[in-house]
């Protein structure tokens, strides 16, 4: 989100869709993959239900020459029918 709309809960509700789409479309679960030290957005995923399925250490490397280690998160879908 860019940082003007910071904190007004829009990462949230996307979040929120995407699980009601997934559910609506019959998906069983949903991965995402991030940094592990993008905190905001580990801990929103969090929030929201996702686990933590996978680490890999100095998977990402930055455009400035660091390595980061990748997070894998997983929400199970619950069917709204």
């Amino acid at each position: 989100v860019d940082p003007e709309f910071r904190h007004r809960g829009l990462a949230s509700r996307l979040v929120a869709e995407l699980a009601e789409v997934a559910a609506r479309e019959g998906l069983m679960r949903i991965y995402v993959e991030l940094p592990a030290d993008d905190t905001p957005a580990v801990e929103l995923f969090r929030a929201r239900g996702f686990k933590e399925v996978a680490r890999f250490a100095d998977y990402i490397l930055d455009r400035k020459g660091k390595y980061h280690d990748l997070v894998v998160l997983h929400l199970d879908v619950i069917s709204r029918d």
